[in-house]
C-alpha cells in the first residue's frame, strides 16, 4: 500500500512546493484526468487497492479534486481510471523533474 504523499520524499523546499502546485495543477486539469490507458506514454503498474488511501487523503489537500471527481466519474472514467490517471500524471511530473517516480519504460519502447 502507497500511504507517503507525493511530495514526501522531495527534500529540497523548493522543489516539495513545486510538487504540491503540480498535484493542485493537475485537480483542474480534466484533460488529464480522462486519459485511456492507450494514450498512457509510459507503463505504469497502478492497482487502485493499493492507492485508497492516497485518494482518501488527497482530497483533502486539494478540495477542487473532489469537485471534478464528482464531475467526471462514472460518466466519463471510472473511479480507478480516474485516479489512475492522477497518479500516472505525479509520476510523470516526478520523471519530468527527475525525481524518483514509479514510471516503467516507454510504452513504444517494448
Amino acid at each position: 500500500m502507497f500511504t507517503k504523499l507525493p511530495w514526501a520524499n522531495i527534500e529540497a523546499k523548493a522543489d516539495n512546493k513545486k510538487m504540491k502546485k503540480e498535484c493542485l495543477r493537475l485537480a483542474n486539469h480534466e484533460d488529464s484526468l480522462l486519459k485511456l490507458l492507450p494514450q498512457l506514454e509510459y507503463a505504469f503498474e497502478f492497482d487502485f487497492e493499493k492507492y485508497v488511501f492516497l485518494a482518501t487523503v488527497m482530497p483533502k489537500f486539494f478540495p477542487d479534486l473532489s469537485e471534478v471527481r464528482l464531475r467526471l466519474v462514472p460518466d466519463e472514467v471510472s473511479d480507478s481510471e480516474f485516479w489512475r490517471n492522477y497518479f500516472y500524471h505525479i509520476e510523470l511530473f516526478k520523471l519530468q523533474q527527475g525525481f524518483e517516480n514509479r514510471l516503467g519504460v516507454k510504452i513504444d519502447e517494448y
